[in-house]
């Protein structure tokens, strides 16, 4: 291949690397780039012309740089690290990405590491959705066997008083106290039963914030 051949391939790789919606860099042993596409204009307002020779640290800052720090420290080891990450692009967008970094190995030898990072927004987004609903439909169904458990507790212990109560009506009836004191302690127990029930259909704390 010809030194045009290799250069024409060459630019046509560089533009189809800047045309993918994530971002693609190399990293050295000294973790400073090498190579990065324009996706990190996007991401963190930075050309890839400016990023050639800056540290890692330098990119990421402080704070993130330290938590990436144990995948960045295992890819140079030669592992393979894939981990998700929560980022601030520069438009104060927050967003969910998930990271691979693949050592980059030369003759046996880790010179450093290739990084992508693609953009996940859409698929916490579609999970947090996702559970949202399951939970909406646990709700429904914890309501639908609290109001079976009213209906064959509650409603009936007020019905079997109601019946108890209309005995002590009947001509010749005796005992009315013992019968009255049977009804109110189960008038007593449904009432329990009832603030029991209410109890549960109550939301959990965090749904209610």
């Amino acid at each position: 291949m010809t030194n045009r051949a290799v250069d024409l391939a060459s630019s046509e790789l560089v533009a189809l690397l800047d045309h993918l919606p994530a971002m693609v860099a190399l990293w050295d042993e000294d973790r400073c780039n090498r190579f990065a596409n324009r996706a990190y204009v996007e991401w963190f307002g930075i050309s890839p012309d400016d990023m050639q020779g800056m540290h890692i640290k330098d990119l990421l800052g402080p704070k993130i740089y330290a938590m990436n720090l144990p995948y960045i420290e295992g890819a140079l080891a030669g592992e393979p690290q894939l981990f998700e990450r929560v980022l601030v692009d520069t438009l104060g967008q927050t967003r969910h990405s998930q990271a691979s970094y693949t050592p980059y190995v030369v003759d046996g030898v880790v010179r450093g590491f290739f990084v992508l990072v693609v953009d996940i927004s859409a698929r916490v987004e579609a999970e947090g959705a996702l559970l949202k609903a399951t939970e909406e439909v646990a709700v429904q169904q914890e309501r639908e066997r609290v109001a079976t458990r009213l209906n064959e507790l509650v409603v009936q212990r007020l019905y079997a008083a109601s019946l108890q109560l209309s005995a002590t009506l009947q001509p010749g009836f005796v005992d009315i106290g013992q019968r009255v004191a049977s009804v109110v302690q189960s008038i007593d127990e449904a009432i329990r039963d009832l603030r029991s029930s209410i109890f549960a259909l109550r939301p959990p704390a965090h749904h209610r914030a």
